[in-house]
């Protein structure tokens, strides 16, 4: 994932467990970053690097902001990172964290399965008002407002499931199968699920939890039910 903000360009490099910042957007081939958040130099790509803490990452999935604070969905760590501003050094740590309760813990859904916890977090976006996760191995969408002010937040609504304690895939075959991300242009949510082979469109983003799906891409049918 990558998003624009400010000017620069920050992009999730997956593979290499770093988010990179290009203080401007490139107009050439091979233009290098200007530093980068997970590691201490551009040379290294070693997961967790010096262990688990509010600077490391391991597959980084998603990267979004809300024009100041940027979000960096921390796959393999079950959580998501929050700094208060763009990072304008190499290895910066992390302001607050989404899904854990530490900066060292990378529990998947830490303190049980609830409104703060996260399974693998995939593609994330800012509406304008909320942050969108798509938490991808809990086969659900989960909204937080932003800006985020502490640690371990608590998502304040969930699609795919019918509360906060359910992650069932299809969950009464009108739920979710492996969400990988969600988009919203303010408007509209649209969210990529892999396990289904569809993006399911939502008319309007979710006002309650457990909201159907308008129509899909990919699939015939209405509702969440689409066969």
């Amino acid at each position: 994932g990558f998003t624009i903000v400010a000017g620069k360009l920050i992009v999730a490099d997956y593979g290499q467990h770093r988010g990179l910042i290009y203080n401007t957007v490139p107009t050439s081939s091979g233009t290098a970053a200007n530093n980068v958040i997970g590691q201490n130099s551009m040379t290294l790509c070693s997961l967790n690097y010096l262990g688990i803490s509010a600077s490391s990452l391991y597959y980084p999935r998603g990267v979004a902001s809300n024009g100041t604070q940027l979000y960096i969905s921390d796959g393999n760590n079950h959580r998501v990172l929050v700094f208060n501003t763009i990072p304008s050094a190499n290895f910066a740590a992390a302001d607050y964290v989404v899904g854990q309760s530490i900066f060292t813990s990378s529990t998947i859904n830490s303190g049980g399965l609830n409104s703060s916890s996260l399974y693998y977090p995939s593609g994330i976006q800012h509406d304008g008002s909320r942050l969108i996760v798509a938490d991808t191995y809990n086969h659900r969408v989960l909204f937080f407002n932003t800006p985020v002010v502490a640690t371990d937040p608590v998502a304040i609504r969930v699609t795919g499931q019918p509360n906060f304690s359910s992650s069932t895939f299809n969950q009464n075959g009108t739920g979710m199968y492996y969400p990988q991300h969600a988009f919203s242009d303010g408007t509209r949510m649209f969210v990529a699920e892999i396990s289904n082979h569809r993006v399911s469109v939502f008319n309007t983003i979710p006002g309650t939890d457990g909201a159907s799906a308008t129509f899909a891409i990919g699939q015939l049918g209405s509702g969440n039910g689409f066969m």
